[in-house]
Order: structure tokens, then sequence, then C-alpha cells
């Protein structure tokens, strides 16, 4: 094989000296060499695949891509341009046995305004391709013409350092865990120790009524106090005697006295307290804050008289 590349190259010198000193006529063309530097590889193993192509005088040379198969990839090794050549080598890997042609290079000669005025194409030149095993008939007694055996694995050493960044990681995330679950158990804790109370629906309109006594400071929260003396009201009445006094009009309230177990004198005092709170929505009341005081006094006294009637603590 060695022999064989030493005469190609031998070949190539003689004919780039012999096409460079011939007659004028001829230095005005162009002409393209193709190199192998072997004719035989294995997979995997590159070979490498170049062009000489001489320059015309007063012309534009333009090399097209190498197209490419399936089979085998080409990488560009190197470029070389001087007054007289141009030199392309390319790196061809194939991954396939077997002989393989290698596609020709396209040179477009163009004159010096780039109009086009003729193509040149490289030859084709082929190579076979071999696997290791055939490539070493050594190899083809050890096997027994059957595949080689799988070599061991190579052991990986593990530094130090990852050891230590790994533990340190480890600590970390337990950590962590620990944490969440400490926070977790003290919440648990504290709701066990804080227990929610529920005021009944009487206890809880009288802490209402209580509240909204003290936050009367001037006649200017008039109307947005009744808003509230309305909602008590009608919350009392929902939660206590389980009808939907939230979504009811004053009117159907007292369509359905029936189903409240007030005693009429009661009811009509809640009903006139509504009703005044209807019409302060709309601006059509105003009173001055004793008159609020005593609002809040009858509503009071109601429900207090209605939670010693059932002897609720």
């Amino acid at each position: 094989m060695a022999r064989s590349r030493f005469f190609d190259k031998i070949f190539l010198i003689f004919s780039v000296y012999f096409l460079s000193c011939n007659d004028e006529s001829e230095t005005s063309s162009s002409f393209v060499l193709t190199e192998l530097d072997t004719a035989i590889t294995t997979i995997g193993e590159p070979v490498k695949y170049s062009f000489l192509i001489q320059k015309p005088e007063n012309k534009i040379i333009k090399t097209k891509k190498l197209v490419l198969k399936n089979y085998y990839e080409i990488d560009s090794l190197g470029f070389e341009d001087n007054d007289n050549f141009i030199k392309k080598t390319f790196k061809v890997t194939f991954w396939d046995t077997g002989q393989f042609a290698l596609p020709s290079l396209e040179i477009e000669v163009m004159s010096d305004d780039s109009i086009f005025d003729y193509n040149l194409y490289s030859d084709s030149l082929f190579v076979e391709v071999l696997s290791v095993k055939s490539k070493i008939p050594s190899l083809e007694s050890i096997s027994n013409g059957e595949l080689l055996p799988i070599r061991d694995p190579v052991q990986i050493k593990i530094f130090s350092f990852f050891i230590i960044v790994s533990i340190l990681i480890l600590i970390v995330v337990s950590l962590l865990i620990v944490k969440v679950w400490r926070s977790r158990l003290l919440l648990s804790e504290k709701e066990n120790n804080n227990p929610k109370t529920f005021q009944d629906p009487l206890s809880s309109s009288l802490d209402k009524i209580n509240s909204l006594e003290k936050d009367i400071h001037h006649e200017s929260d008039f109307k947005d106090i009744y808003v509230r003396i309305s909602l008590i009201i009608r919350n009392f009445m929902e939660n206590y005697y389980y009808i939907k006094a939230l979504e009811m009009t004053t009117k159907e309230i007292n369509d359905n006295k029936s189903m409240i177990g007030l005693n009429e004198k009661n009811f009509i005092e809640l009903l006139t307290i509504l009703k005044f709170s209807d019409m302060v929505k709309y601006a059509k009341k105003k009173k001055n804050l004793d008159f609020i005081k005593k609002d809040l006094v009858i509503i009071r006294n109601i429900l207090k008289s209605i939670k010693e009637s059932n002897n609720i603590s």
C-alpha cells in the first residue's frame, strides 16, 4: 500500500509539471487532479481526499459542494491558494464496508466579468472499506470466524471530591426534611392547643351589637351603621331559625313570619328596624345617634330574652 501511494504521488508531480510546461495555448485552460492517500481503509478510519486545480489565465473558478451519501461523511481539512493552483483537501470517514465511489468535484469557470464559460469535473476515485477484523488477518484465527469477544468494562475512578459533594448534598436535604417535619409538628400542636370555638347565633349576634355600639362616633356613619344592623338581624334569623333571611326582602320576611319563632311584639320591633334600615339605604330617613343607640338596645333586649327563655349560657 505504501509503494502504491509513493507511485501515485510521483505520477501527480510529473503530471503537474508536464501540464504547467505545456504551450501558452494550453495554459489558458484549466485541469483538476484528484488524489487519495490510500485506496483501502476500515470503518471509522478517515482518508484524505484532495483536489489540485490549475487556475486558467484571466478566469475565475468556483468549486461546488461535494454530494454526500448516507454511508460516509466528509469534512474539510485544508485549502491552499497560490498564483497557479488551488488545492482543497477533505477528510472522508466511512460507516459501512464495501467498495465506494467518492463524489467528483464540479468546478465552474467564468470570465473576469463573472459570465459562465464552462464546467470542469474531477475523476471519481474508489475506496475499499473493510472491517477491522478483515483488515487484520490474525483476528480471524482468534475468533474462528465469529464475532470477537466484548472487552471487559473499564473501571472508572471516582474522585473523593465527588463523594464529598454527594455527602454534603445528602446532609442538606436531610436537614431540610427534618425542618419541614418539625414545622408540621409544631403547627399540629398549636392547632390542638387552640381548638376553634363556635358561638351560637344568639351570642354571636349580641357580640356584634356590642361591637357596633362601640364603633358609633358621629352621624356621618349613619347609613353604614344601619346597613350593619340589618345584616346582624338577618344573620340571626337565618342561623337561628334556618330561613334564608339574607336572600329575602323585608316584605318576604314579613310574609313568612310564621316560620320565625318570635312572639308578635319582638317580631314587629325587629321588622320595624329592618324597614327603617331599608329607607336609610335610599337616604329617605335619617336620625341622630341617640335614635341609633335606642334601636341597638331594642335588638339587644330581644336577643337576651330569647337566650334566657331557652337557658342558653
